[in-house]
């Protein structure tokens, strides 16, 4: 409450991801999803990105550009993309909202 009687500002989440950062092959793959779902127009963020060896899975949040008129299917392109890459791998994904741009 100190921030919001302080600044007028209602924080309305946070966030806490766990990454697996140590293992080379994980690092390769985050980041080659990355540069490809970051050369989306509308893609303006990747984060939160954990990789499941042993059930073959990958989550991950993207943050879509506020502005876009149609998020759901930029966000939806972008995993295409994302799932093209590893289709060994089921690749699930969370579209985030840059609040900053509201």
């Amino acid at each position: 409450m100190l921030v919001y009687h302080k600044h007028d500002i209602i924080l309305t989440a946070i966030s806490v991801y766990s990454v697996n950062t140590t293992d080379a092959n994980v690092v390769e793959i985050r980041e080659r999803i990355r540069e490809a779902v970051l050369a989306e127009p509308n893609i303006q963020e990747m984060h939160g990105f954990y990789l499941y060896e042993d059930k073959k899975t990958i989550r991950f949040d993207l943050v879509v550009d506020f502005e876009t008129k149609e998020r759901g299917k930029a966000f939806a392109h972008a995993m295409e993309v994302a799932r093209g890459l590893y289709p060994e791998y089921t690749i699930v994904g969370t579209i985030d909202t840059d609040f900053a741009a509201e």
